[in-house]
């Protein structure tokens, strides 16, 4: 009895110290990776686990928690402030003479438009479609078989796209005013429309439409497990430890595609440690609990930086910047439901991700930011994210079922979307689904 109340006293202990720590495998807000709690096998020399998914998006949540159309995170688009950035540019940093885009597309007929506000709804979707591969090997099985080596790494196509619609045909109020001309004509509607294409070339920004295809960041790791088993009137206690390494070999976003995204880290090594602790309470009940931290590294890279009020992925402006990455933090709640029927059971969970605000120190020459300084803070801002999934899987195992197929199957399907009871703040509303098997050796 002494060393049982031992036993749980240094397992609680344990729990308290990290449960500041993250289950994090990415930092990127728009595409859920999350991971899937498994238990432990401890006859199995290596687990390999590929599964295919599909992500879509079309709405983001703001820093109240209303939906809005994903390009607003970074900022309400007005022509007029993306011309200001393109014009203090040309005249500050090129030392060139500017001539205003409405002037050289619309001749008199633009210069009415000049220094007017002329406001954008931008609707945005992003989506995915691709395959991850999971794979854990143990270390020591001789020796010791509850150290295992791991990795995780996605392949995908992203898709995403933006559309330009004029604020005014969004209105609520009919008194709303964006020009002052409203309503405006059609051939009005054609000009500004030119001009806002031309001011993009000019300041290198590409097509609305982005579409890519690669490689996430490959995550490595390695795992410690424990296990007590019929102690504390439960019939397991498993606690797993992790410690893993982010190799950013994800594709880049693209600062000359406004609607382009980040594949996962953006191009920033990270690090994390991680706790996963489970009760099966008696056979097939468990619940658990992932808590963790993610710490990405400092990293200087060109980037689009805003010179006013234009949002950073319009901005004219392009340098070196060093960013330090706010730390992410995530806890994730989850209870399995086993032999529903004939191998089939059920998981439910729920993940907290709070992404901290990014440092961004502008990193041009001393000559440069004199001659035209940058406006950081909206950058810092959007940074700064918050978001909540629920994950509901349905699990097929060809063991549990008495199946005696060769690797011992388990099949998984898996769908994570973000609850609206508990909504996001700065975050991608992103539903993600998933198709996989669990393959054991």
């Amino acid at each position: 009895m002494l060393l049982n109340k031992r036993l749980l006293l240094s397992v609680l202990v344990y729990l308290s110290t990290c449960s500041v720590l993250s289950a994090m495998h990415h930092a990127n807000r728009f595409f859920p990776f999350l991971e899937r709690p498994r238990p432990y096998k401890i006859k199995n020399f290596f687990d390999f686990s590929p599964s295919v998914f599909y992500t879509n998006a079309t709405v983001a949540f703001n820093n109240s928690e209303d939906k809005i159309p994903i390009p607003l995170l970074f900022g309400e688009y007005n022509i007029k402030d993306v011309i200001d950035s393109y014009q203090q540019v040309t005249e500050n940093i090129k030392n060139q003479t500017f001539t205003n885009p409405f002037i050289t597309i619309g001749g008199a007929e633009g210069n009415k438009f000049i220094d007017k506000t002329i406001k954008y709804q931008i609707q945005g979707k992003v989506k995915s479609a691709g395959f991850a591969l999971n794979y854990e090997q143990k270390l020591f099985p001789p020796l010791n078989k509850n150290i295992s080596l791991g990795f995780f790494i996605p392949f995908m196509q992203v898709t995403s796209q933006q559309s330009f619609d004029f604020k005014w045909d969004y209105r609520s109020n009919t008194q709303e005013s964006y020009t002052g001309f409203e309503p405006l004509q059609e051939g009005e509607k054609t000009l500004i429309n030119r001009v806002r294409r031309k001011t993009h070339e000019l300041i290198g920004l590409t097509s609305e439409d982005y579409v890519e295809f690669g490689a996430g960041d490959l995550t490595t790791y390695l795992k410690y497990h424990n296990e007590w088993n019929y102690s504390f009137l439960m019939r397991s206690i498993n606690l797993d430890t992790r410690f893993g390494l982010i190799a950013p070999m994800g594709k880049k976003r693209d600062i000359d595609s406004p609607s382009s995204v980040a594949f996962m880290g953006d191009s920033h090594w990270g690090i994390y440690p991680e706790i996963t602790t489970e009760f099966e309470l008696r056979e097939g009940r468990r619940l658990g609990l992932m808590l963790g931290y993610l710490y990405q590294f400092k990293k200087t890279k060109r980037l689009r930086m805003p010179v006013g009020n234009e949002p950073f992925i319009f901005s004219a402006l392009t340098g070196k910047a060093s960013v330090k990455p706010g730390n992410v933090f995530k806890i994730s709640p989850y209870i399995v439901w086993g032999s529903l029927t004939d191998g089939l059971s059920g998981h439910l969970r729920w993940t907290h991700l709070r992404h901290g605000m990014d440092s961004i120190t502008d990193s041009r020459s001393e000559n440069e930011q004199n001659s035209l300084a940058s406006n950081l803070s909206a950058m810092e801002t959007f940074s700064k994210w918050v978001s909540n999934y629920f994950t509901l899987e349905a699990i097929y195992d060809s063991k549990e079922s008495m199946k005696n197929w060769p690797l011992k199957p388990k099949f998984f399907v898996t769908y994570d979307f973000p609850f609206d009871w508990f909504k996001g703040r700065r975050s991608i509303r992103t539903q993600q689904v998933s198709f996989g098997v669990e393959l054991h050796f």
